[in-house]
Formats: structure tokens, sequence, C-alpha cells
């Protein structure tokens, strides 16, 4: 064994070792958690509240910059006698529904097309036609199904004027134009699927950022600059349904009791779809604005990031998360806490036998490189009462996390920089969380699916690595075996498409679709390859054949033929499938094919 000044090269490495994780222990700081929010006493303690701590400022104020809000599994329905097998929307949680473009009940096919929301009979396919269109005069960002309820969650552009009525001795001239957005929810009767009547339209101004519905109640979150004007007056948040204003009051808003900035009123509403016209349960914070929501079958997780004063250790990017509980459309808010880093997206959280599980990736100081500022990569297990029981810290580092799936008491990473480490990590001992194994190889996973109980599907980019430099290229579908953690295996692989190819699997789940027991995985690609324009341009969806051992595409659906040209109009969005056919569905068109030989069975044209 080598040495160094007599000492054996090992017992260094150890003594680095061991020095790195005692730096960690000592400096490490406590995150925080429980009950740091209050309400406020009174309109006038808010409005001092903002003056010391943020908002968004008047000009007078000429403080830097607006506010900037940051807007940043699949189940298989079971049939009735009558009905068919289908799909329905590719969720995270089970009996959790996520609001998506497109809907399906097994007969019936839902669509978000712009402005408009097509209802058409779908099935069977020989009887494929539109029956209805409803128009709004503002951006479908959602829909829901429930029964003969139908949910359409829309946003207008942020080109919403704030009213200024006169407030006291604020002139109502004085009051500048401030430009929001508006969130709307509107639920319609859809038991004539032909003639679908509205029953309630629910709207908040700001901005929607994501939304669940359980048992039939709608959740929905907003964020909404909070605007102070000449630091003597706030508009505070308000709902309206069906023309008559609830007005928020300032001793119902949640806020930190500490130096924070406040720059959102962040609000959670709850909707009976089975009684739209009540009114809906609210519960409202001022905080930063919401990055992410996560919903369990019982709890809202609503993550905050937050930019904190730079510790010995960590730098000051933080996330704060909210756990609001919900029954039934009650809604009440329970527990606050703190960890340092950013959260990905909701899939960096989980929920599971009473704790729930967070991946970060933060910057800190490295011990081991004189303070040197590096990038890394954490998990932390939180009690419910948003306390750390448990973390793994240090992970990867000067990488970042892509993606995140937790499979019971385990939870997978895949970070990236030039390879796509695939992390195995063992939750089973909420206290003491430790990675099993890990597997690198060329490229990267941005979205990860469970596939059995030892298998991933993992949705990325293939990456070839040159030297000291990497270069990305077409979209890669890989397949790893997990059933030994310690040492995950990639079993399969195929790439799709050439350099500049892609899919929006990569950064939305909705669009995929996994039909299990016929073992095909469908997704909607454009294929490309700026380096090599003669191997032109193609935008569909791709069948995927998978097994243990391989990925084989064995088909191809585009809507972009019969002399209909490039154009977003006709890019496949969602697949979905009902009985023993496959419907692929753009913006334009909606197209049926058999899944036995992918023969078009049926399309249908929309306005």
């Amino acid at each position: 064994m080598k040495t160094w000044s007599g000492v054996p090269e090992l017992l260094i490495i150890t003594m680095l070792l061991l020095g790195w994780c005692g730096w960690l222990i000592y400096w490490r700081p406590k995150p925080e958690a429980g009950g740091f929010l209050d309400r406020f006493n009174s309109y006038e303690e808010l409005l001092e509240y903002l003056r010391t701590h943020g908002g968004c400022p008047s000009p007078s104020r000429r403080r830097i910059g607006p506010i900037i809000i940051r807007v940043f599994k699949s189940e298989m329905a079971q049939p009735s006698p009558s009905m068919p097998m289908y799909s329905t929307t590719n969720i995270q949680v089970a009996g959790v529904d996520e609001a998506d473009v497109v809907k399906t009940d097994g007969r019936y096919l839902y669509l978000a097309s712009g402005c408009n929301v097509v209802i058409l009979r779908a099935y069977p396919p020989e009887e494929l036609e539109i029956l209805s269109t409803i128009r709004l005069n503002s951006t479908v960002a959602g829909l829901y199904i429930h029964g003969d309820r139908l949910a359409i969650l829309s946003s207008l552009p942020l080109i919403y004027p704030v009213a200024a009525p006169v407030y006291g001795d604020v002139e109502a001239k004085s009051i500048p134009s401030i430009w929001l957005g508006k969130t709307q929810l509107e639920v319609y009767d859809i038991s004539n699927r032909r003639c679908p009547r509205l029953l309630s339209r629910v709207s908040l101004e700001g901005e929607y950022l994501s939304s669940r519905m359980v048992e039939g109640y709608l959740y929905l979150v907003v964020n909404e600059p909070a605007i102070l004007v000449n630091e003597s007056y706030v508009r505070l948040p308000r709902i309206t349904l069906n023309g008559g204003v609830l007005e928020i009051k300032a001793e119902e808003i949640y806020y930190h009791n500490e130096t924070e900035v406040a720059e959102a009123f962040v609000t959670v509403i709850s909707i009976d779809l089975l009684n739209p016209e009540a009114e809906p349960q609210h519960i409202t914070f001022l905080l930063n604005s919401a990055s992410e929501l996560y919903a369990s079958s019982g709890n809202l997780y609503i993550a905050v990031p937050e930019s904190l004063r730079p510790s010995n250790f960590w730098l000051g990017d933080w996330t704060s998360i909210h756990r609001v509980r919900f029954n039934r459309g009650l809604l009440t808010y329970e527990a606050a806490g703190r960890i340092p880093g950013r959260i990905l997206n909701q899939f960096s959280m989980d929920e599971y036998d009473g704790y729930l599980r967070v991946a970060t990736t933060s910057w800190m100081r490295d011990p081991a490189r004189g303070g040197r500022v590096i990038q890394v990569n954490n998990l932390y297990v939180l009690d419910l009462d948003l306390r750390v029981v448990g973390s793994l810290e240090g992970l990867a580092p000067n990488e970042e996390i892509h993606s995140a799936r937790f499979m019971g008491d385990r939870c997978y990473l895949v970070t990236y920089r030039r390879v796509d480490p695939l992390f195995a990590l063992d939750l089973s001992d909420p206290e003491g969380p430790r990675m099993l194994g890990k597997l690198e190889i060329p490229g990267y996973s941005d979205y990860l699916h469970p596939y059995g109980e030892d298998l991933l599907i993992g949705v990325g980019k293939e990456v070839i690595v040159e030297g000291d430099s990497s270069y990305e290229r077409g979209v890669k579908v890989a397949i790893f075996n997990v059933s030994d953690p310690a040492k995950p295996v990639e079993t399969a692989k195929i790439e799709l498409g050439g350099w500049s190819s892609d899919t929006p699997v990569r950064w939305e789940h909705k669009a995929f679709l996994l039909i299990e027991d016929r073992g095909l995985l469908v997704i909607p690609v454009v294929l490309n390859d700026w380096r090599n324009p003669a191997k032109g341009y193609w935008q569909g969806a791709v069948v995927l054949k998978l097994s243990l051992q391989s990925i084989e595409a064995v088909g191809w659906i585009t809507h972009m033929d019969g002399g209909r040209p490039p154009d977003p109009r006709w890019e496949v969005r969602r697949a979905i499938y009902i009985g023993g056919y496959l419907y692929t569905i753009s913006r334009g068109l909606v197209k049926a094919n058999s899944l036995i030989d992918l023969r078009e069975v049926a399309a249908v044209e929309m306005s």
C-alpha cells in the first residue's frame, strides 16, 4: 500500500472521512419546526408587518423590483359490467386526483384546448364524435371529473388590473394599476353531455399553483402578490363566488413571527363538487410565494422557498413546509417546518407511515476545501409536526437532483453532472436513513416511475461523455432492476431521436401512460437532430414494448399526417386507453388506434 510521510493511505482517507463527518455533525444547524406561524390580531398589525418585511411596493417606496411569483402513478379504473377498463391521469398518490388537460370516465373524453373544453363520445371508437364545447374567456389550466360534475380550472394572463376604490385618505387616483393574474374554477352539471349546465363559478386574484381532488372535494392553492400602497393600504385576498365577494380578514391570515420577507398571500380553498354553491372553506398565509404542492390522502404540504441569512454551514436557500389537514372539505392548519435547500417538484415529497420524507438540493461550504461553496443533495425525514427526526446529507457533491421517487420505505434519487447516478436509499428507520447503493451510467432520468415491485422506468436524456466534455443527445428510456437495492442495475434502454429530440414527460408526468398488463409505454416525443437535418422532424406518440431485458419501439402515431403541417395544434400531448383502444390527443385532433395492431380506427378534428 502506498504511504505518505510514513502514514498508510487507507488511514489518511479514514481520517479525512471522520473529519468530514465530524464537521457535519458539529456545524449542522437545527431545522426549525412546529408553530412558528401566528395570526394577525388586526388589519393595522398586518399593515405594519408588511411595512417591515416586504410586500409589493408602490413606486413611491423605490424598492428594487416587484414581487416575482414562482409558478413554478397511473391508476387503472375498475370497470362496471358494462364499462371497459380505462386509464386515468398518471397521479402520484393513489386516490388523490390531479388536474389535467385530458380526462376520461371510460366512455367520454373531456379535453382542454386553449380557452375551450370539448366533450366527446369516445367509446366505442366507431361512435367518436364531439358532443359539446364550453367556451371560456381564459386559458384552461386543468380539469376534474367526478360523476356528472366537470370542474374547469382556468387562468387569466398576468394583465388583470386591481380595482382601486377609495380607502380612507388614500385617493383612488393615487393607487397605481397593479397587474395580477386571476384563477377561476367553474363547476358544470354534465348529466347531459350535449348541454353542460354551469352550477358555480369561484375566482381568486393571483396565480394558480396546483390542486388536488379527494372523494369529490377539490383543494386549490393560489399565490397572490401582497400589494402595499403608500405604506397605508393593503388589498386583502378575496374569494368571489357567483358574483358575491368574501374578503379574507387580516385576523384569519397566518404569518411568520420572525424576520421574514413577505411577498405573497398563499390561499387554500376547498370546494365540494356535489355542492359547489356552498361557501368554500379557506386558509391564507402571508409568506413567500409557494412553489410546490404535495398531497397525501389527508394532508396538503405546501412548500415555500425562503432566503435566509447564511450560517457557518448552509448558505441562504431553505424551504419552509406547511401542513394543512383536510377531511371532506374541512381545512385545518396544523404544522410548519423548515429544511435546508430547494425542492425540485412534488415527487421530492412523500408521506408514509406517519412521516414526511423530503429530498432537497442545497449549497454549503466544503470543509475539506477551505470552505469552498459546493452543491449537495439531502434527504430529510420529518414527523407530522414537521420536526426533523432523521437526515442524510451531502449526497453527490456538485450535482443536483433531476428526479426522485419514493416507494414504501425506499427512495430513489437521480442526480446529474456528467453521468447519471441512481441512488437507492433505505428509509425503514426514520431516524437513520442510509444509502444502500448507487448506479452510475451516462445520461440522466428526469422522471422515475414504478414498474411492478422491483423495477423502475426512467425517462430523460442520453448523454455522450468524451474526455472532459459531455453532450446531451436523444430521449432516453431505461429500465432499472432494484430488487437488490445495494446493486441497482440498468437492464434495458432505448434512445429515441437525435441531439435536439425531447419529450414533455421530462417535466410533465401526466404525459406518461403505462399500460402495465400489456407491457406497453406510450409517451409523446419530438424527434429531431439539428446536427443531421436530413433526418427531418417528427412529433407524435411512440409506443414502446417493455420487457426486463429490452425496450422496443413498436408503433408511431402522429397527428401531422393527412396533409396537416408541423404546427403546435397537431402536437400530441396525451395518450389514454379505453378497452382495447389507444387514444392520442392534440389540441386539434383525437385519434383512436387498435391496441392490438395500432391500426387507425377513428379520428375527429376539433374546430
